[in-house]
């Protein structure tokens, strides 16, 4: 099931927008970027010198991040073109997360996943409109 912002006859899915801007990147970067990505740090670090072992935890993070990211979609083409975006953008995120802290990344996914939201409502809107007002 792929949740997305569309229209519908009462607008934008508020709910929807609260999920994906606030909430989710709230439990992702706590999960991934505080629970796991400081426990692979943790554990690779007992082999590796701290910058192997930082590298490690950002790509092992990101990885698993961007495949849950497939569970999102129905097809698995649009799936693995978000994976793709996701395990970047999670590269992105553990590289703020161990420069500024959780609190910074969890900023940014936020940022990000508004931009993105309200991109996705823009163009529905845009399609709505230009559907509507150009009928032949």
């Amino acid at each position: 099931m792929r949740l997305s912002t569309g229209l519908s006859k009462s607008g934008p899915k508020n709910g929807i927008l609260l999920l994906s801007c606030i909430l989710a990147p709230l439990v992702e970067e706590g999960l991934f970027r505080g629970l796991l990505q400081t426990g692979l740090k943790k554990l690779s670090g007992q082999l590796l010198p701290r910058s192997g072992a930082v590298a490690v935890a950002i790509l092992a993070t990101s990885l698993l991040f961007g495949i849950t990211h497939l569970l999102a979609h129905e097809d698995l083409e649009s799936g693995m073109r978000h994976v793709k975006i996701a395990t970047i953008a999670g590269v992105f995120l553990g590289v703020l997360r161990e420069k500024y802290g959780l609190p910074c990344s969890i900023g940014s996914h936020m940022f990000q996943n508004t931009i993105a939201e309200n991109l996705d409502y823009g163009i529905e809107v845009f399609k709505w409109f230009y559907a509507f007002s150009c009928k032949q």
